[in-house]
């Protein structure tokens, strides 16, 4: 008797609002796994014609990533959209009411001088972010203590979840601090046939 595998996605439930993390090696395929994923996104008639927001740790990465969509364009039926600065990312997502594709790094979330906690952006709930990297300089969404002001300091994943508040849910499970979801390796041995 076999055992039965891949159950999870019978456990999901509609509306649940949570999703897995891929955990690639250089060079396998990641960023067009990624168009795909946008692709089959963008084709869900329940998701009302969703704005993803592609985020990154570093720019030569934005860069890739979104030349690799940008070629995809056929697939994704519209053309991703870079944002160039803080203002520029403010910007796209205060105004746009549905569809998109958004690319940014995590530190076009920084809060502006003086702010306490960034603005809600945008409080859609088909907004659907994804995250490449960039768990590398985001820091968890726990405030730390500054114990030279008294006041706590967030990390970027805070500042994205306040700006995109309905569009990233609870995390599934956290890896040192940071997201992702813990990694799993069945180990089989081989049967030899011929034996």
């Amino acid at each position: 008797m076999r055992e039965e595998r891949a159950t999870y996605g019978r456990e999901v439930v509609p509306s649940w609002r949570k999703a897995g993390v891929f955990w690639h090696t250089q060079g396998s395929g990641q960023s067009i796994l990624m168009c795909c994923y946008a692709g089959k996104l963008l084709q869900q008639p329940e998701m009302n014609n969703p704005t993803l927001v592609v985020v990154t740790d570093r720019n030569d990465l934005d860069g890739q990533l979104y030349q690799q969509f940008c070629a995809a364009k056929d697939l994704l039926k519209q053309t991703p959209e870079q944002a160039e600065s803080r203002e520029q990312l403010r910007e796209m997502l205060a105004a746009r009411q549905w569809g998109g594709i958004i690319f940014t790094t995590i530190q076009k979330f920084m809060l502006e001088k003086g702010e306490k906690a960034h603005p809600v952006l945008c409080s859609r709930s088909n907004v659907v972010v994804i995250a490449d990297e960039a768990y590398r300089s985001q820091y968890g969404t726990k405030g730390q203590l500054n114990t030279k002001t008294g006041e706590y300091v967030f990390g970027n994943a805070k500042h994205l979840r306040d700006a995109v508040m309905n569009a990233v849910s609870d995390f599934l499970d956290v890896y040192d601090g940071e997201l992702a979801l813990p990694l799993r390796i069945e180990v089989t041995s081989p049967v030899n046939e011929a034996a």
